[in-house]
């Protein structure tokens, strides 16, 4: 479980085809506390285990799943990825309930200077609109983030210079593809409904 709270942001060093799985190594560029073989890290918002770590660098792997529902089947070495370490008990939960299973892959439409801020449109398949809410939370690449209008057809978040400086939103243009993650409150609220008496 997350917060949605990115601690900082890594660079992916390495990439290496496995037969099942897709290796990844990222350089961190802070130390992550906590951080051991076996622990859950967020990369852009997507749990993965760290299997193997030295420092600030860290490896975590894929699998064909993982990599067909999120933007990770795009990176390349260079990247820059966010990252947030596993919410522990007595944690201050700063953004919200975040889970690290990404529902789809959402793509940035525009992107709107506010004085020093900026609001960020987003588009995701029209079956994750029912998910969304005005002022309600989504997870946007792992981060936080309140909803302005929940759309169709398009989301849109305002991002203050704090969160564009130390999260990889600061660098991302129109036409990027985002990971997002909808509200777990709205999806257990929509399986309670659906679910018919026996």
């Amino acid at each position: 479980m997350f917060t949605g709270i990115v601690l900082t942001k890594g660079k992916l060093i390495d990439i290496k085809e496995k037969t099942d799985a897709r290796r990844f190594t990222i350089e961190s560029y802070r130390s992550v506390p906590g951080i051991c073989m076996g622990s859950s890290i967020a990369v852009d918002g997507i749990c993965l285990t760290v299997v193997d770590f030295q420092g600030r660098t860290f490896g975590v792997e894929a699998v064909t799943e993982t990599l067909k529902r999120t933007t990770l089947d795009e990176r390349i070495i260079g990247d820059e990825v966010n990252l947030e370490q596993s919410l522990a008990i007595g944690d201050t939960l700063g953004g919200h309930w975040v889970t690290g299973h990404i529902d789809t892959v959402g793509k940035i439409t525009r992107i709107e200077n506010i004085e020093r801020d900026k609001l960020f449109y987003f588009e995701v398949p029209k079956r994750y609109y029912k998910h969304i809410v005005e002022k309600g939370s989504i997870a946007v690449d792992g981060i936080s983030l309140t909803v302005i209008k929940p759309g169709p057809p398009e989301v849109s978040t305002t991002i203050i210079p704090y969160t564009l400086e130390v999260t990889t939103l600061g660098n991302k243009n129109p036409g990027d593809s985002v990971n997002i993650e909808t509200d777990i409150l709205a999806k257990y609220i929509e399986r309670i409904s659906n679910l018919k008496e026996v």
